[in-house]
């Protein structure tokens, strides 16, 4: 059966719902909803390219537990070749550029990198 075609000029604005507002959440509440996460890889760097938090589901997938990453360089992350022609100066610099001189990658959104299998 097929729906008659609408008239945009006349068609009605969807209905947006609000959500009632949410109190400001504290960093442990932020980092509860982080650490629950299994699914995706959640880090931060510091300002220096060092891993400075590290979820279960960035232990699940790249296998590092926190005691062992945390503080670790995330030149870690990259193959050897991609160290040894300084890729990952390039990716941490980027990562500081204003967000318009970002570039994009191949169906990567910027400032995400792709993993393959098992290895960066």
């Amino acid at each position: 059966m097929r729906r008659a075609p609408t008239n945009r000029k006349s068609a009605r604005p969807p209905v947006v719902t609000r959500l009632p507002r949410v109190p400001s959440l504290s960093w442990d509440d932020c980092r509860l909803l982080v650490d629950s996460v299994t699914d995706y890889a959640i880090f931060m760097l510091d300002a220096t390219g060092h891993v400075a938090t590290w979820n279960t589901g960035a232990e699940k997938i790249n296998g590092y537990t926190a005691s062992e990453i945390v503080g670790t360089h995330f030149a870690a992350f990259f193959t050897p070749e991609d160290r040894d022609d300084g890729k990952p100066a390039r990716e941490l610099e980027l990562a500081r550029a204003p967000r318009q001189d970002r570039r994009r990658g191949a169906g990567v959104s910027a400032g995400r990198w792709r993993a393959f299998g098992p290895t960066w």
